[in-house]
């Protein structure tokens, strides 16, 4: 299992983008943390953007597809992607989302 952590623009980016990726099983769930202000460099300025974090909850095996979709249906040019492994589980949760995917 891993936590998949990406950035969207606004939250109608990310409930599409969430839905793209649970419609074709690439991941359990979804959580979509509205409000986080981002400071970061972009073609040698300071910039400051309003923005939206997604995680989602998904298999190693999954990440490069889900790479693949986000960049494809993505409005920044660089996107955030990126995962974290998760080193403890319940079982009864690791069961439930490997039955989401599979």
């Amino acid at each position: 299992m891993i936590v998949v952590y990406i950035v969207a623009s606004e939250m109608a980016e990310a409930e599409k983008l969430g839905k793209m990726l649970l419609e074709n099983r690439m991941a359990a769930c979804v959580n979509i943390l509205p409000a986080m202000k981002s400071i970061y460099r972009w073609n040698n300025q300071l910039e400051t953007a309003d923005e939206v974090v997604m995680l989602v909850k998904t298999q190693a095996g999954q990440y490069a597809a889900i790479e693949k979709c986000i960049l494809e249906n993505h409005s920044y040019e660089t996107p955030a992607i990126f995962s974290f492994p998760v080193q403890h589980c319940s079982p009864e949760f690791e069961a439930w989302l490997n039955n989401q995917i599979n």
